[in-house]
């Protein structure tokens, strides 16, 4: 082992303000936890400066000033302070350990784990886990414990074989290897890799100091090696989240959950019918107290698409990022939240319309007693991975209330990554009340057995399968006149309004849009005068009956 400087020893002394950046990352520097040495270094063979192999067949990695021989002059290997920008995304440092000490925590055995802490303490919204896996992939669990002792623990996520492999993002590539039994060496081109782990931390452990890592290797599979950490730093005005909207007829909530710690101004917030995000100059709409999590609109237009922003204001200059939660009232909507939906393998010629699958995905959206779905809106996203194509994925929504379902498949274009999918005004679930249940249907025609179903090379990524309902009062739910057929005018009106039809009319009737009748008018003619006079301001609907029981609706606005 040659002795180097240590790492924390390097953090102190580049200074904190060099690990930081305009993306605001920084590197954790790793003080305890590392298991072995797989990184040659210095003068001499790699047999005596490592402690063990990357891959459980004798191959180590090597930095810059490993020299076997005396005569071996490396430039592409790791670079000799350990410090590098990850290729994949731009301003994010990683911060390797000593190469005379253990840099590695190396984990052969399923169920094998080791516990990582830090000379730095941090606040983070991300973290950033990079590693290799040598003789094929490694599977791991991460859980990271904050200062309080909490904790917040992530699936297990897939580590790749450190060749070729393409399914991570890699954070350094080409940076060769070498026999420990040998000393022979290769450098050059895109192998070996080290890839980057992004896992996302919970809104509310913003505000927590990340203490320690502990990794869990959850299957056999290869060799596995947890190398560095980085994170991208909270801001100083901690956000709200779990930011939701809930929806009536004409009204709307809005609920949130307060940050760790709560902003000393509070929270300002700014509403509009127009989707043009607020800027720092911005007047807001309000301002609300700091312990608020809730905020009531009792008052809005059916149909109108409402956009609110909400932002920390934790005084002077230190605000937060305005946040987007956007609703319609007269409408209701489901978010698919269970995990990656499986695609249903199959050849793209026996995929129809008619087909089904044995993986779909199940959801339900609840219209309002006294209400009926009038048409539906969707959207999601479909990965395509481990080289099927976006092109060979397809899907289409079915509604198992009404048994109706979409009439053609929809596909994705291009070779490997994400298609997004948004489809409006479909009626397969009309005239539908109650718990109305959806089902999305997907297939692939690449990747797997016939018949198979898994997310392994095409899936319906989680979170993303939202499903839409506009409805309408239940009352409204009847033949409608061609418009060249009814007719009302003036229309808006302050008193009197005149109904005309293609046949003698038998009944006008009047519904506020809660669906209740408001006012009523019996007819014998073609044309019909009715006084709205005693209506008060607002929208309603105007449903004219003919004699022969045809019936008509229209929008009618009392001034």
């Amino acid at each position: 082992m040659k002795l180097k400087l240590p790492n924390y020893f390097l953090g102190a002394f580049l200074g904190a303000s060099f690990f930081a950046n305009a993306q605001n990352y920084e590197p954790l520097l790793v003080s305890s936890g590392f298991t072995e040495d797989i990184i040659a270094n210095g003068p001499g063979s790699s047999l005596y400066s490592t402690t063990e192999d990357a891959d459980g067949a004798y191959y180590a990695f090597m930095s810059n000033d490993f020299n076997p021989d005396g005569a071996t002059t490396l430039t592409n290997a790791l670079p000799t302070d350990g410090l590098f920008t990850s290729i994949t995304t731009n301003g994010l440092i990683f911060q390797l350990a000593d190469y005379s000490s253990n840099n590695s925590l190396r984990l052969v055995g399923e169920n094998a784990s080791g516990t990582i802490t830090f000379s730095n303490s941090i606040q983070a919204t991300t973290l950033f886990v990079v590693g290799t896996s040598g003789s094929g992939d490694s599977d791991f669990i991460t859980t990271v414990t904050f200062s309080d002792n909490s904790t917040q623990t992530f699936d297990a996520v897939t580590m790749p074989d450190w060749y070729y492999k393409t399914t991570q993002p890699r954070a350094l590539q080409g940076f060769g290897r070498v026999n420990k039994n040998t000393d022979e060496y290769t450098t050059g081109g895109t192998n070996p890799r080290l890839y980057q782990i992004k896992l996302e931390l919970s809104p509310e452990n913003y505000g927590r100091q990340i203490q320690s890592i502990t990794i869990t290797k959850s299957e056999s599979g290869g060799v596995l090696n947890i190398m560095a950490f980085s994170a991208e730093l909270a801001p100083s005005c901690l956000p709200i989240y779990n930011l939701e909207a809930s929806t009536g007829p004409s009204s709307a909530e809005v609920t949130w959950s307060l940050p760790t710690i709560v902003p000393s101004n509070g929270f300002d917030y700014y509403l509009s019918t127009e989707s043009t995000a607020p800027d720092a100059t911005t007047e807001p709409t309000g301002n609300l107290s700091a312990s608020t999590t809730s905020l009531s609109f009792p008052e809005l237009a059916t149909g109108t698409t409402n956009y609110l922003w909400i932002r920390s204001n934790c005084g002077g200059y230190d605000l937060g990022d305005w946040l987007l939660v956007k609703f319609t009232p007269g409408q209701a909507s489901a978010t698919y939240t269970q995990g990656d939906i499986n695609t249903h393998m199959n050849y793209s010629y026996y995929i129809t319309p008619t087909s089904t699958t044995t993986c779909p995905g199940l959801l339900t959206v609840t219209v309002p007693e006294g209400y009926q779905v009038s048409n539906v809106g969707v959207s999601y996203s479909m990965t395509s991975q481990n080289y099927a194509y976006r092109s060979e994925a397809r899907s289409l929504l079915v509604c198992n209330t009404t048994g109706n379902q979409e009439t053609e498949l929809f596909k994705g274009t291009g070779p490997m990554g994400t298609h997004n999918y948004n489809r409006d005004n479909l009626t397969i679930a009309n005239g539908a009340t109650g718990t109305v249940e959806f089902e999305l249907r997907a297939w692939r025609t690449y990747g797997g057995a016939p018949d198979s179903c898994n997310d392994t090379y095409i899936k319906v990524d989680n979170n993303t399968w939202t499903v839409t309902v506009t409805y309408e009062p239940t009352a409204l739910s009847t033949p409608s006149y061609k418009l060249e057929e009814l007719s009302i005018y003036p229309n808006p009106a302050n008193n009197v309004v005149t109904v005309k039809a293609g046949e003698e009319i038998s009944d006008i009737t009047v519904f506020n849009l809660l669906g209740q009748v408001v006012l009523n008018k019996n007819g014998n003619g073609l044309t019909e005068e009715l006084n709205i006079s005693s209506l008060a301001q607002g929208n309603y609907i105007l449903k004219t009956t003919t004699t022969t029981g045809k019936q008509g609706t229209t929008k009618l606005i009392k001034q």
